[in-house]
Formats: structure tokens, sequence, C-alpha cells
């Protein structure tokens, strides 16, 4: 409850200045200019704790997780049916309060940013809910297990699209960064998942985990 606070009076957005200069690196710097300049964000946001505020998210999961929430979808269904649109409704309730406290209070411009984040935690929790309700509709079916291919490689997943996409972005590679309008991302994005989606089905099928959650599992326990 306390770290989405964690954001609040961190000097607001960045000015205009420093949004072209970070653009002008991330599309035309080198491999090690644009590791440095991430290397020093990186520390900037760990040095007043902000980055914490992505841990009520696992939590959330392991309580989730341990909860046997997952075990008994079919009992829990009208519950999750009553929780689904109370989700919706705070998610754009908290969103819809963030922009107009930006807009209308100026002094209190800094918190909208962290009001907005929670805010998708919210409508986060609403897609997990609705999509969890379809997949206990349908039970198994081809779409359902190559989304469970993903989950199963989800670090996996997670740390190859960033190779794929800032290497699509950043000067270093394609250098498409500031160039890429909101369609042409979104399908992008679409035909990366749709890659994923094939690939992580193919390789459960045949080594039933990832390998950086191979790697995890043998760091975390000992074992793979």
């Amino acid at each position: 409850a306390v770290t989405p606070l964690l954001g609040l009076g961190d000097g607001g957005p960045p000015s205009a200045e420093a949004r072209l200069a970070a653009q002008h690196l991330y599309g035309s710097g080198s491999l090690l200019e644009v590791f440095a300049f991430n290397a020093e964000r990186f520390v900037g946001d760990a040095a007043d704790v902000r980055i914490l505020s992505y841990a009520p998210f696992f939590l959330l999961g392991v309580v989730i997780g341990r909860s046997g929430l997952l075990t008994r979808l079919t009992a829990e269904r009208p519950r999750l049916l009553r929780l689904r649109w109370r989700l919706l409704g705070w998610g754009l309730a908290v969103q819809a309060g963030a922009l107009g406290l930006a807009v209308a209070v100026p002094v209190a411009r800094e918190a909208a940013p962290t009001l907005l984040n929670v805010g998708n935690g919210v409508l986060g929790l609403f897609y997990a809910c609705v999509l969890t309700l379809a997949v206990e509709r349908v039970g198994h079916a081809w779409w359902t297990d190559r989304l469970a291919a993903v989950g199963r490689l989800a670090l996996t997943n997670y740390l190859l699209q960033t190779v794929v996409v800032t290497t699509a972005l950043y000067g270093y590679g394609l250098g498409w960064y500031g160039r890429v309008d909101f369609l042409s991302g979104l399908g992008l994005s679409v035909v990366i998942f749709a890659a994923q989606v094939v690939a992580s089905h193919w390789w459960v099928t045949r080594w039933g985990s990832g390998p950086v959650e191979r790697l995890w599992r043998r760091l975390a326990y000992g074992t793979s």
C-alpha cells in the first residue's frame, strides 16, 4: 500500500529538453552510451526507492497463487464476475481522477503519474480477471494452450521482447526510436507477441520450461 506513493515528490516529468536529449541518445547512441544512460537512470530510481513501486504486483501474484484461487475457478466464477466490473470501474475512476487532478490543480501535477500507475495496476487486475474467466469457460483449447505456453516462458519472453524491441528502436540497431507512431507500434507489438506464442508452444512441447526459467529455478532452489 505504501510503495506506490514513493514516486511522489520526484520532481515531476522530465523537461522538454531532457526528453529531446534522451530521444537523440536512444535514436543514435551506441550500445555503451545507451547502457551508461540507462544505468544512471536506474541508480537514480533505486536511490529514492521508487523501484520498490513494482513490489506490490509481485506480492499480489504470490498471494493469489497461494490462496488456491486458480485451482477452484468454477466455484469462484460468480465472485469473479462481480469483481470484474468493480475493478474496471475503480481503475477508470482512479485514472480519470489523476488526469483531472493534473489539469485542474497544477500544483498537484506531480501526483498524477503515481495515481495513473495505481489505476494501471487495477486495470491490469481487470484484464487478468476477464482472461481467467474466459479460460475457465472454454477449458483446454488451442489458444488457451498456446497462451499457457507463453506464461510458462514468461521471463524468457520478457527478456526476448526487450532485446528485440531495443534493437529495433535504439541507435545501435535500426534506430526507429521516436519514429514509430501509435499504429505502427501496435502492429509491431502484435507481430512480436504472435511470434512468441508460436515459438513458446514449440519450445514447451519439446523442453517443458524456458531456458531462463530453468536457470532461475536452479539459482533459487538448486534444481532445474
